[in-house]
């Protein structure tokens, strides 16, 4: 399967009021721009091009960087700004930061498992690598928009594809009010942080 991000029509937006400045991260995953997934469905394959230009990117692993170099001895490598799809090595974890990564590029990005976890990525294979991406299906992410504003009034902007977690950034405990899609949900939480998934991030957890 391929993972791809589109931006517009979000599906959700969350936005965060701390009274101290907070320490933010979002996982990306379980969506960004396009991820591939595994077997096909004919009514929704995506056309693809009698050869398709692959960037390969890896995790610091031995074992991605491993199967990095035995891809690209077998089928090329270009750019990932000039590729057709971008094939990440490696685990959740990196499928997450590639997403990111390459967000603003057109490429979807379809993962094969080189790490730990993989609930985001598909079988490693070399051999019929290229039969593969043909037939993969195309996931569309609509991740979460994130606008986070601290004590001294200043805006973050974020996008999460698993979730968006605020943490306090020091010793006291962070007061926060919560708005989902322009709603109030939480007026006033008094936590040590908080976490907002979105459903591929809540799958995972």
């Amino acid at each position: 399967m391929y993972w791809r991000i589109s931006y517009r029509k979000p599906r959700r937006t969350g936005r965060w009021e701390s009274d101290e400045t907070a320490k933010r991260c979002g996982k990306a995953g379980h969506g960004r721009k396009g991820v591939i997934v595994s077997e096909p469905n004919a009514q929704h394959r995506k056309p693809a091009p009698m050869t398709l230009r692959i960037a390969f990117m890896a995790s610091s692993a031995p074992v991605a960087q491993t199967a990095r170099a035995a891809l690209i001895g077998r089928y090329g490598d270009v750019s990932p700004a000039g590729a057709d799809v971008i094939v990440a090595l490696g685990g959740d974890g990196f499928m997450l930061r590639t997403l990111h990564a390459t967000q603003e590029l057109a490429a979807p990005v379809y993962g094969m498992n080189r790490g730990t976890i993989g609930f985001l990525m598909n079988d490693y294979s070399e051999t019929d690598l290229m039969d593969r991406l043909k037939a993969a299906e195309e996931a569309v992410i609509n991740p979460l928009s994130m606008q986070a504003v601290d004590q001294s009034g200043q805006l973050h902007r974020a996008l999460a594809i698993n979730e968006v977690s605020l943490l306090r950034a020091g010793p006291q405990a962070a007061k926060l009010k919560i708005t989902v899609d322009g709603r109030v949900r939480l007026a006033e939480l008094v936590c040590d942080g908080a976490l907002l998934a979105t459903p591929a991030g809540f799958n995972s957890l």
